[in-house]
């Protein structure tokens, strides 16, 4: 196991959250997309924000030199509004 670290950013409040977690080696080989998808299933029960219902992922992107991922986004409230995320996850 390896311990990553995801950064999200939400700039329609200036909020943000940091989050360390485990994963198998080779976690960020996975397509980018099914890497913040494990990731955001792993979320339950970590500091995500409260307001948070889920996810919509919209574009993502693997850089294999720098074994990181980055996203962009949709994150839906569970008011029913919705705020524009971005997120990358690094290994540590």
């Amino acid at each position: 196991m390896n311990t990553y670290t995801a950064v999200m950013l939400f700039p329609a409040d200036n909020g943000q959250a940091r989050f360390q977690f485990d994963a198998n080696e080779g976690f960020l080989n996975d397509p980018p997309a099914r890497v913040f998808d494990s990731f955001l299933n792993t979320v339950e029960g970590l500091n995500f924000p409260a307001d948070v219902k889920e996810c919509d992922i919209n574009t993502a992107y693997h850089d294999a030199p720098s074994q990181s991922a980055t996203a962009s986004g949709i994150a839906k409230l569970h008011n029913g509004g919705a705020i524009p995320f971005v997120a990358v996850i690094y290994q540590n």
